[in-house]
């Protein structure tokens, strides 16, 4: 079993078995949306590296599509090549 990972007071992760790294990703993905559709948020964007190949699955599963960097991202300019952007539409 891998080390806890603590999300903050009364928040960690812990493999139980195998995949629940990425059940809890999903899980937390999914949590995320609906906060932002209940901000009223119109879409949400999100940033990957390149090879980070669950990542990029589970964004695309939550129907997140690849674009652009967006203006604002934290990502320096020079380092952009080595990020994959996303964004999703939230309807309300």
């Amino acid at each position: 079993m891998k080390t806890p990972i603590s999300l903050g007071p009364g928040v960690v992760i812990r493999e139980a078995r195998p995949g629940a790294d990425t059940d809890a990703a999903a899980a937390l993905l999914d949590r995320l949306i609906l906060a932002a559709r209940s901000w009223h948020a119109r879409v949400l964007r999100l940033n990957t590296v390149r090879f980070m190949a669950d990542a990029q699955r589970l964004y695309r599963s939550r129907g997140f599509v690849e674009r652009s960097p967006y203006e604002g991202s934290e990502i320096p300019p020079h380092l952009q090549k080595y990020w994959l952007f996303f964004e999703r539409p939230l309807h309300h």
